[in-house]
């Protein structure tokens, strides 16, 4: 408790301050070398929901699970369902029960940008100290005139998606913005079919030049049918004939179920304050309130059609939360301390664990100076986290040096204890820890004609919980990995590329990745008719290699590797997939999207036994008005 108190007061301590503008800074994770992901540039790339932009991220990957609204896992850094603490504003998302979070649930349209976390900083955020983070970063609602922003798509399988977002100063002090989003699609194959409602409203009132208070709702509710991938048992005489054409035949290839589904309903409340405590010293307080249900059911008897030799369950797994959050950033001049401090409270409703409620107090901080004429940054950190009465601990330090003209080297390490989560804790009955050593280190490039990042990182994992074909076990997993992310514009001519390699086959296996991920394009780059259109229009490219089975149980959101695929005679083979890309910008108000996805037809599954979509054309617009 001493160090908790000794944190949050040095959070309050010497004070400095800027324009109104900085107070934003407050929903911003990244003091030291910002590596985000810009709206603009999510604007000119495909996708579909906030999943799909994994693929953007270096070691970032998308277990697809073949049809859209499924609650496919995304990976970064080698992590996963369990291990990611996904972000908006800084707000930890993630279920409470799972420490997990269906990205479906999230409203895309309404952001500004993407923060990527560095690995070694990845466990000071949210309430669970998960190696991996992301922070969805909101567009910031200071219109001086009304705007509306209008995206839809439509693609086969009647699968659509439409979300209107609109802001506007209903008073010369206060700015009300609000955003509703409905994705839905009819059965690919049998039991897939998917229904989504989202709507935000958000509302900001100036109490000064240098303070406004703010208030939020957000409500989300899935309905999705689950039909746990094609049966391979019956489709073929061999699970490893997964070349067979009856897999990838809609109409002709069995399911696993024909009776699952689930439904997912989201809430969320906060309302606070963002102000100075003096100059250079922005600050932001909220109290929050969550609230998620999974209605989770398998066969369910009420109805009077059941799939024989299929377990009953009818399983509601809910949370209340309730808690305090307050950012401080502090400057001195060369010297910067970033602190975030969250409480909570939490109430469980669920036949899966034995707790019934968790009190989480956390507290982080970061220090950072610049030296050597701001050529180097150099940052030391630390967390302290009281999960449940048990304390866990976790420091760590990082520095950007600029080397020459356009050169940044950046090297991060991080030591911390993880939390097991309640379900987690329900299986073994007691209290317990694992151990992570993170390290990363990345060299980058910038100019006008190229950008690339060639970076590594690696991992060493105690006390990791494992599910496998038998229950639970605990192991010690080391994993290692490079990617190299890079753009490079020749002329008209614009080449990408995001590709990952992970080095550790027994770690690689034990978590379910694939040997190598390529992600990227070839495109046509131009200006058009006097400036009238911003064009891109291309290729884009998937290499997905040699990757062990992966299974889910999707109620709880785990993911597992099938034991007998870990042997590299049994890994299934590299898939590919090129899909032709056009996004076309009239007069930087509306985005013309055209994609004809999977070109050759590929025929293939990132996750047994789940088809990726065949041959397909998918097209939408993206617009903005003002006034």
């Amino acid at each position: 408790m001493r160090r908790i108190l000794a944190l949050v007061i040095i959070s309050f301590v010497i004070i400095n301050g800027q324009t109104d503008s900085t107070l934003h800074k407050t929903d911003d994770l990244i003091d030291i070398n910002d590596n985000s992901i810009s709206k603009k540039y999510i604007n000119f790339s495909d996708y579909r929901y906030p999943g799909d932009f994994f693929k953007l991220m270096p070691f970032g990957f998308l277990r697809d699970l073949g049809t859209v609204g499924q609650p496919s896992e995304y990976i970064l850094y080698g992590e996963g369902f369990n291990n990611i603490s996904v972000l908006n504003d800084g707000v930890f998302l993630n279920d409470r029960i799972f420490n997990a979070f269906d990205l479906n649930l999230f409203q895309s349209e309404s952001l500004e940008k993407i923060e990527l976390i560095p690995l070694a900083r990845g466990f000071l955020y949210g309430a669970d100290n998960n190696p991996a983070a992301i922070n969805f970063v909101s567009r910031k609602y200071l219109h001086e005139r009304p705007y509306t922003r209008l995206r839809y798509y439509q693609a086969p399988y009647d699968e659509g998606f439409i979300d209107g977002y609109f802001s506007s100063n209903f008073a010369e002090k206060l700015n009300i913005s609000f955003e509703l989003t409905n994705q839905s699609t009819s059965p690919r194959y049998p039991n897939s079919d998917y229904g989504l409602w989202s709507f935000a409203l958000r509302a900001r009132y100036k109490l000064n030049d240098s303070s406004f208070t703010f208030l939020s709702y957000k409500y989300s509710k899935t309905n999705t049918q689950l039909n746990g991938g094609v049966n391979i048992d019956s489709a073929v005489s061999s699970p490893f004939d997964y070349e067979n054409p009856v897999i990838y035949n809609p109409i002709l290839a069995p399911v696993n179920f024909y009776y699952r589904y689930q439904k997912s309903t989201l809430r969320y409340f906060d309302a606070g304050i963002k102000s100075y405590l003096g100059s250079n010293a922005p600050y932001k307080i909220s109290f929050f309130l969550r609230s998620h249900l999974n209605e989770y059911r398998q066969n369910d008897t009420t109805y009077f059609i059941t799939q024989s030799g299929i377990d009953t369950i009818i399983r509601d797994n809910g949370s209340m939360s309730a808690g305090l959050n307050y950012n401080q950033s502090l400057n001195f001049g060369a010297f910067r301390l970033f602190s975030i401090n969250q409480f909570e409270y939490t109430s469980f409703s669920s036949p899966l664990i034995d707790e019934d409620k968790l009190t989480v107090l956390a507290s982080s901080l970061i220090g950072a100076t610049e030296i050597m004429r701001g050529k180097l940054e150099l940052s030391f950190f630390g967390k302290y986290l009281n999960y449940n009465g048990d304390s866990h601990l976790g420091y760590g330090a990082d520095f950007s040096l600029r080397i020459l003209s356009g050169f940044i080297f950046y090297a991060g390490y991080s030591n911390f204890s993880k939390p097991y989560n309640p379900y987690e804790k329900s299986l073994f009955g007691e209290s317990g820890k694992q151990i992570y050593h993170n390290v990363e280190i990345k060299l980058s490039y910038y100019s006008p004609l190229m950008n690339a990042e060639a970076s590594y990182f690696r991992k060493d994992i105690k006390n990791r919980l494992i599910m496998t074909e038998s229950g639970f076990i605990f192991k010690s997993i080391l994993i290692d990995g490079a990617n190299l992310r890079a753009s490079l514009k020749l002329w008209k001519f614009l080449f990408e590329t995001n590709s990952s390699y992970y080095f550790n086959r027994e770690g690689r296996n034990s978590l379910g990745l694939p040997e190598i991920i390529s992600t990227g394009g070839i495109y046509y780059v131009d200006t058009l008719f006097n400036n009238n259109l911003n064009l891109k229009t291309g290729f884009n490219f998937y290499i997905y290699g040699r990757r062990p089975g992966i299974y889910y149980d999707l109620e709880k959101m785990i993911s597992a590797s099938w034991p007998i695929y870990r042997d590299d005679d049994y890994l299934f083979k590299s898939s590919n997939q090129i899909d032709f890309f056009l996004a076309g910008q009239l007069q930087e108000r509306a985005i013309l999207y055209f994609v004809f996805e999977n070109l050759l037809n590929s025929k293939y599954f990132i996750v047994p036994y789940y088809p990726k979509q065949e041959r397909s054309v998918r097209f939408g617009v993206a617009w903005e008005f003002f006034d």
